[in-house]
């Protein structure tokens, strides 16, 4: 990073999302600013948005927990390089039932995931990137399964997945270099008011994008 600069900051308010184009070969800094709080991410081939990124082609090239080096593919047929995993200052710890920080398992939270707690109307990140994406001629049936960032999963021998407290603390970041140009769509999750996701309460992230300084 010491031949970047800072280019641009985008604050993402708790319980929101926010979409933006970055360009390749920028780097993308995904902050905790206030402590754990999980980011939904998701992100489309800016010349054609049909092509996104993959959670599943992700998750069979380097496994369901990406780490420092990684890439994050898009789908097929196309399965090129969206980004890379540059920087991670998370101290991760392999909890005793197996559960490791950063998801491939788990989709955006719905309007469904609320309705046992009898919050129909409860913020979630399907609809928060909906809305983000909407100016850029996208849907809600574009929004796909994310990169769960900060999100401490795991797999249970039976098969079914479970989440815990995520090991993230205030300052913590994940920087992702840019190999092609890109919509980026980030949902603050708002699920920790009723789950363990987000330590116990929902908060904003900080976004950078760092550039290249360029000649002269």
């Amino acid at each position: 990073m010491s031949d970047m600069r800072l280019a641009r900051t985008i604050h993402v308010l708790k319980e929101q999302a926010i979409a933006f184009e970055v360009k390749q070969g920028l780097a993308l800094r995904i902050i905790e600013i206030e402590g754990p709080q999980v980011v939904d991410f998701e992100a489309f081939v800016l010349a054609n948005p049909r092509e996104r990124f993959c959670a599943g082609r992700t998750r069979a090239k380097v496994g369901v927990h990406p780490q420092l080096g990684d890439t994050l593919w898009s789908m097929s047929p196309h399965e090129r390089a969206m980004f890379t995993i540059v920087a991670d200052t998370v101290k991760h710890q392999l909890s005793p039932e197996g559960a490791v920080g950063h998801d491939l398992l788990y989709a955006c939270c719905s309007r469904s995931v609320y309705e046992p707690y009898h919050i129909p109307d409860h913020p979630n990140c399907h609809d928060n990137i909906a809305r983000a994406i909407a100016p850029y001629g996208l849907s809600p049936e574009d929004v796909h399964t994310p990169f769960n960032l900060f999100m401490k999963t795991g797999i249970r021998p039976d098969g079914s997945m479970f989440f815990e407290a995520p090991d993230s603390v205030a300052g913590d970041y994940v920087e992702l270099r840019v190999e092609v140009d890109s919509l980026v769509a980030l949902s603050a999750c708002p699920s920790g008011d009723i789950q363990v996701t987000n330590g116990g309460s929902n908060k904003p992230i900080l976004v950078e994008i760092y550039e290249s300084p360029g000649p002269g």
